[in-house]
């Protein structure tokens, strides 16, 4: 127990109050941790981006293609009416 105590307060001696406290409060571990998840959020949100920006040209393709299939679907009306 009293090498425990050593150890404690060399460690206390040499880190301010704000040090201790940042690692009480925000664990090597647990940063890791946030870290990954903020940069796979970063990833996802640029994917989201490029989504986006391709948006426009889905709907006109989008668009196109129904208006095609409607031609198509209603080429037997046209050929009747001839």
């Amino acid at each position: 127990r009293a090498d425990v105590r050593t150890v404690r307060a060399a460690f206390a001696a040499s880190v301010g109050r704000r040090a201790r406290w940042r690692a009480r409060v925000f664990p090597p571990s647990a940063m890791a941790q946030t870290r990954s998840a903020l940069r796979g959020a970063g990833t996802r949100a640029a994917d989201l981006a490029d989504r986006l920006n391709d948006l426009p040209n889905r709907m006109r393709r989008r668009t196109r293609a129904a208006d095609l299939a409607d031609r198509l679907n209603d080429l037997p009306n046209r050929m009747r009416r001839r």
